[in-house]
C-alpha cells in the first residue's frame, strides 16, 4: 500500500501539490477576467480559491508520514 501512497503523496508533485497549483491558476485566471472594478463576489471567489489552494497544499505534509511508515516497515524508499 505505501509504495501507491508515495507517488501521490510525493512532496514535490503529489496530488496535493498539483491540486493547491490547479487552484491557485484558477483563482488568477478569474482575476484576469473579471471586469473593473471587480465585484465584491469575484473578490470572495477569489480569496475562497486562493485559501482552498493553500490547504491543499499543506496536506503535502502526509508525503513525511508516508516516509516515516516505510522506514518503520522496511519498505523500499524513494
Amino acid at each position: 500500500m505505501l509504495p501507491l501512497l508515495a507517488p501521490l503523496l510525493d512532496e514535490d508533485d503529489g496530488v496535493p501539490m498539483l491540486l493547491g497549483d490547479a487552484l491557485r491558476c484558477t483563482e488568477h485566471v478569474i482575476g484576469r477576467q473579471a471586469a473593473f472594478p471587480v465585484s465584491d463576489e469575484t473578490l470572495r471567489l477569489m480569496k475562497a480559491f486562493r485559501e482552498a489552494a493553500q490547504e491543499f497544499t499543506d496536506w503535502h505534509i502526509l508525503h513525511w508520514d508516508v516516509q516515516r511508515l516505510r522506514t518503520q516497515s522496511g519498505a523500499p524508499g524513494r
